[in-house]
């Protein structure tokens, strides 16, 4: 007897169970039947396979025109939450997610990635945000991947971004993020990338927030001469300028120059170039193939007689020197010269110490350079380097005339045959 009580009640469980089974799939599909376009998508929430996990009937028939049926069993972000975790935990929360997360996930199906409601994911953030219509435009941006950079929920960072400036910069630009272990590093860069970088677009290259140089000097002032300078170096004015040479982020060198000394001016001067008042020799190829070079090139770079950015005198030097040829015997005209060369050299006539360009006491340089049509030093000698010592040239320019300078050095002086004169001797001792 009790055995047949115990068949009768275990039938009649599962009666009960297999019933509730079919009803809940029968009231499924008669959701289905009117409802069916909100499941129909790629990706399904997972509570819609029961619509009573969100929908609680009140007992009003269904359908019925203009009144509701049913009731959601909780208001805004606390219905999500009966499934999500709440994690609005961080400093700040972004209000969407505080206030509705159907704002931008549709609740029951959607074709795109985490049931937003439009994709790329910046179709939704426009819904709210604004965005800025530039020339030039952050990858992810471009892409549409806001949250690249910011967590659409919440975040401790400002701005919702997914991590401090400039580490969040970091998780795309390696290289930059390679500068920043150098042993200098540019104070704008070093605090945040924004400094001179728009987030977002910008009308200039690089999404700078200022055409350089003009964003260079927001911080580095602008010398008052720079209008009145009678040389400006060629680099300086065009689209790179100020990053032609310095690193706008890190360097291992000093004022964050790319290399170090005359290695820097080599990655422009490795050619002939071309300007406005004539051409520049290439410099590398000179100084690399000669025999003398001038011992400040070798020991400190170009920088000893030339201005990198500009310059009140000519060819951006440092200092005072001929343009022309011809020029009175007056010091004060080569005195870039004379800032390592010692001024006896031009005004005594004889000496035995001064020069070693002298037959017996005789001042060479004197008889060339003296009187008020002086000759320049380069009509003799290359500034930068030459195959003869004492920096020689192989020819001396005469108006359209190049003439062979013919000199020969011995131990105890030289000599030369140029076309404006015979050869000459001179013996020092």
């Amino acid at each position: 007897m009790t055995r047949k009580i115990l068949h009768i009640k275990t039938t009649v469980s599962l009666i009960i169970f297999f019933i509730s089974i079919s009803l809940s799939v029968f009231s499924q599909n008669k959701c289905n039947e009117c409802h069916n376009s909100l499941i129909s998508k790629t990706t399904v929430h997972a509570p819609v396979d029961d619509c009573s996990n969100c929908h609680t009937d009140n007992g009003k028939s269904h359908p019925l025109q203009n009144q509701k049926s049913f009731t959601l069993a909780e208001n805004g972000t606390a219905l999500c939450y009966l499934c999500h975790d709440a994690k609005n935990t961080k400093a700040n929360i972004h209000p969407p997610a505080d206030e509705n997360c159907t704002i931008c996930h549709s609740p029951h199906g959607s074709d795109n990635k985490s049931l937003l409601i439009k994709s790329p994911v910046s179709e939704n953030c426009t819904e709210c945000h604004e965005p800025e219509k530039k020339k030039f435009t952050h990858n992810p941006v471009a892409k549409g991947e806001c949250n690249k950079c910011h967590n659409p929920h919440q975040s401790d960072n400002a701005k919702f971004l997914v991590d401090k400036k400039p580490a969040v910069c970091f998780s795309c630009h390696e290289k930059q993020k390679s500068e920043s272990l150098m042993s200098n590093i540019h104070q704008p860069f070093d605090d945040n990338c924004s400094n001179c970088h728009n987030n977002h677009s910008s009308d200039n290259k690089k999404l700078l927030t200022d055409k350089t140089p003009n964003l260079c000097y927001g911080c580095h002032e602008l010398p008052n001469n720079f209008e009145t300078a009678k040389s400006v170096h060629s680099v300086y004015k065009d689209e790179k300028n100020c990053a032609n040479c310095h690193s706008p982020h890190a360097s291992e060198n000093e004022k964050f120059l790319y290399k170090q000394n005359a290695d820097l001016c080599y990655t422009c001067h490795n050619k002939t170039i071309k300007t406005e008042i004539g051409s520049i020799d290439n410099i590398y190829q000179k100084i690399s193939k000669s025999k003398s070079v001038h011992v400040p090139i070798e020991s400190d770079g170009c920088s000893i007689c030339h201005v990198p950015h500009f310059s009140e005198f000519n060819f951006l030097l440092n200092d005072e020197y001929p343009k022309t040829e011809y020029v009175a015997a007056d010091f004060k005209n080569f005195q870039l010269c004379f800032n390592c060369h010692e001024t006896t050299l031009l005004t005594s006539q004889n000496t035995e110490s001064a020069t070693n360009f002298r037959n017996s006491k005789q001042n060479l340089h004197f008889v060339h350079i003296k009187g008020k049509k002086g000759r320049n030093c380069n009509l003799c000698h290359d500034i930068h380097a030459s195959q003869n010592l004492h920096l020689i040239k192989e020819t001396v320019v005469f108006g359209s005339w190049e003439m062979n300078m013919n000199y020969i050095s011995n131990s105890n002086g030289g000599s030369c045959l140029p076309a404006c004169h015979g050869e000459k001797k001179y013996i020092r001792n």
